[in-house]
């Protein structure tokens, strides 16, 4: 009985401590590097899942970079990406 009960109370915490951890990926405002090419950066808050959230934050990055060039009409080209970086170059539709 009193393992059933410490491996609760283990999962419990477990639990607790991964949804705290959890949260929103912090997307940062477009930044301009000159010649039609900008960056946006993101970046997650560590946890038990860091490469799901990585990639969730990467996706929420590059829509809100897509976002940017449908705003000014014209589409997004990613150009690259690095571990909290994206890339990219708004072009023609």
């Amino acid at each position: 009985m009193a393992n059933f009960r410490t491996f609760c109370m283990a999962a419990a915490l477990a639990a607790f401590v991964a949804g705290c951890t959890s949260g929103p990926p912090k997307i940062e405002d477009v930044k301009e590097l000159g010649d039609g090419s900008y960056t946006i950066t993101y970046s997650t808050v560590p946890g038990l899942l860091d490469a799901k959230r990585q990639d969730k934050a990467a996706a929420a990055a590059v829509g809100k970079a897509g976002d940017y060039c449908h705003a000014k009409n014209l589409k997004i080209l990613v150009t690259g990406a690095a571990k909290d970086v994206v890339m990219f170059r708004c072009v023609a539709n």
